[in-house]
């Protein structure tokens, strides 16, 4: 079988299956932004500000990678039925966070779902916006 095809059959099996985590994890980020301070910090924020579930230690003590992430299937036909923000540590107080999706029904990325869910997360790694 052609790698093209596993792809094709991967992607079909994706698409038909409830995506978890580890579907959502093994996408591309669509977008990134790093930020300078506590990632866990960071994460509390995008948690606050989006909500959803959270790996990791509860913002406690954590390792360097924190994700949240949820199903949002009513928002398929805004470009997205599942999403994650992983935020991790790279170095003494600073990190990147990475925006991943699902988007199951191919639909185009509306503006609408860029203001709800990464602008708050854009906003939660620049330090003058977070008060925390």
């Amino acid at each position: 079988m052609t790698a093209s095809k596993t792809a094709a059959i991967s992607l079909f099996f994706l698409l038909g299956a409830c995506a978890d985590l580890v579907n959502i994890q093994e996408t591309a980020p669509i977008r990134t932004a790093k930020f300078t301070g506590s990632h866990q910090a960071v994460a509390q924020c995008i948690h606050d500000r989006i909500g959803g579930k959270v790996t990791g230690a509860e913002f406690g003590e954590a390792g360097d990678r924190l994700i949240v992430y949820d199903s949002v299937k009513f928002l398929s036909h805004l470009g997205m039925s599942h999403y994650s923000f992983t935020i991790l540590k790279t170095g003494l107080n600073q990190g990147i966070v990475e925006w991943r999706i699902i988007n199951q029904q191919l639909a185009p990325m509306a503006d609408e779902t860029v203001q709800r869910f990464w602008i708050p997360a854009q906003e939660c790694a620049q330090p003058a916006k977070r008060s925390g």
